[in-house]
């Protein structure tokens, strides 16, 4: 059994203060909101942390999101990236391309383009709803 961390289980931690980082914040607390709304009836079951950093043999990372279901047993690492370049995607696919989550049957990386994502906050929903496993 998987023993969570209750302290810090479903708050939106702030990465960075910035202004410049506001919609990046704004898009993890919404995904928070749409996660714990889809998975309403199986709360026990549903974890999401932000800003946890997460390991991979010896390296760690800090993930935007991660989403636990517990119930099926998987993990969802969802990275919010501004500007996603060669480097960026280079060292992102070498991080995760053998992760596992610990007692997990399959993790998964979930990446989002913010400069996809519109400005305007209920359309900014609606996008951010196909991303919601």
């Amino acid at each position: 059994m998987i023993n969570p961390d209750y302290s810090n289980l479903n708050k939106v931690r702030i990465g960075n203060p910035c202004k410049s980082f506001l919609k990046h914040e704004i898009i993890k607390l919404i995904l928070t909101c749409l996660i714990l709304e889809k998975h309403k009836k199986e709360k026990l079951y549903c974890h999401v942390y932000t800003e946890l950093p997460i390991v991979n043999g010896e390296r760690t990372k800090k993930t935007d999101l991660l989403f636990l279901d517990i119930r099926k047993k998987s993990a969802y690492s969802f990275e919010i990236q501004k500007k996603i370049d060669d480097s960026w995607n280079k060292e992102i696919n070498e991080f995760y391309k053998d992760w596992d989550y610990p007692m997990m049957n399959n993790s998964d990386l979930i990446i989002i383009k913010l400069k996809d994502l519109s400005d305007d906050i209920p359309t900014l929903i609606k996008q951010l709803e196909e991303f919601i496993i």
